[in-house]
């Protein structure tokens, strides 16, 4: 695969967080706001898992 697991989550992240923000013209405004948070905590989520999985040395990184 072209990228790591953590940029895969980040990735997602932001077009859950994108959808999100177009979602407040066309969607109710609570499932919006829930998609834009859970694309924060995806982007958050593959940036520390990046951090993990290359930085720390006991990572699954070590062990292919």
């Amino acid at each position: 695969m072209f990228a790591s697991r953590g940029l895969r989550i980040a990735i997602a992240g932001i077009v859950a967080c994108l959808l999100g923000i177009a979602g407040l013209l066309f969607m109710p405004k609570g499932l919006a706001i829930v998609l834009m948070l859970s694309g924060g905590l995806g982007v958050m989520g593959g940036f520390i898992w990046t951090l993990v999985e290359y930085y720390l040395p006991s990572s699954s990184a070590d062990k292919r």
